[in-house]
């Protein structure tokens, strides 16, 4: 409250009492920081990301790190503007997503994501991702995003990778990693497949008669060679005794 009182040379006086309200100034929240780092990697490496944030009003900020994997990281408070380097890995194959925030011990600044995958591809059109859980170089199963099951896929000769999206047993795609072409697995390709299978196991079958036949010839011919050697020489053997 401030009291003003002004008194002229007649000893007159007037009073004027007013009120201020005197607050500090609004806090602004850090800006929403940016996020650099790799985006692909294997599982049991460590990687470093760097995030950057700056505060209108100069504060200190505080980067808190989500890895996606449960695990949290908060770096001490550092001078405004200053990046933030952290280091971590992760130890299993999938897709994870870092947010990052920065604090300024008052307020939150907007939180920014960056996606990792770790020994993992992502299939676009089919909500879901291929894992190499044993880090070997080969694809071992198909996540689906959406209900978060693991299902079977098989790699082909070609390269490419037999999906069965809905864990019911049977092939639903065929996607190429190379070209990220994604085809829907026909009962034509099916067929294709189960008949060149049972053509192979026919002439496999028919190859290894064949040979069955073929040592048997070969057996019986040296059967029969040694049989007339030994007639030859006992037919020779009797008619040097009756020379005799």
């Amino acid at each position: 409250t401030v009291i003003l009182t002004v008194t002229d040379d007649d000893n007159i006086s007037d009073t004027n009492i007013t009120q201020a309200i005197i607050a500090p100034l609004p806090n602004n929240p850090p800006a929403q920081p940016t996020i650099e780092g790799p985006t692909t990697g294997h599982k049991n490496i460590s990687y470093n990301y760097t995030a950057f944030s700056t505060d209108l009003d100069n504060d200190t900020l505080q980067y808190i790190f989500s890895w996606g994997d449960g695990n949290t990281t908060a770096t001490e408070f550092l001078p405004n503007g200053t990046p933030a380097i952290q280091k971590h890995r992760w130890a299993s194959s999938g897709k994870y997503i870092i947010s990052v925030q920065a604090y300024d011990n008052k307020a939150y600044s907007g939180k920014t994501e960056l996606v990792v995958l770790i020994d993992a591809h992502i299939i676009e059109n089919l909500s879901g991702y291929l894992k190499d859980n044993d880090g070997d170089g080969i694809y071992d199963y198909f996540y689906n995003e959406e209900n978060g099951i693991e299902t079977m896929i098989e790699k082909q000769a070609d390269g490419t990778y037999l999906i069965d999206s809905d864990g019911d047993g049977n092939w639903d795609y065929q996607y190429n990693p190379e070209t990220e072409e994604l085809k829907k697995y026909s009962s034509a390709e099916k067929n294709y497949e189960e008949n060149n299978n049972t053509t192979l196991i026919i002439l496999g079958i028919s190859a290894l008669i064949l040979f069955i036949i073929f040592i048997t010839v070969i057996l019986l011919e040296k059967k029969k060679t040694k049989k007339h050697e030994k007639k030859g020489r006992t037919t020779r053997s009797t008619k040097r005794k009756t020379k005799k």
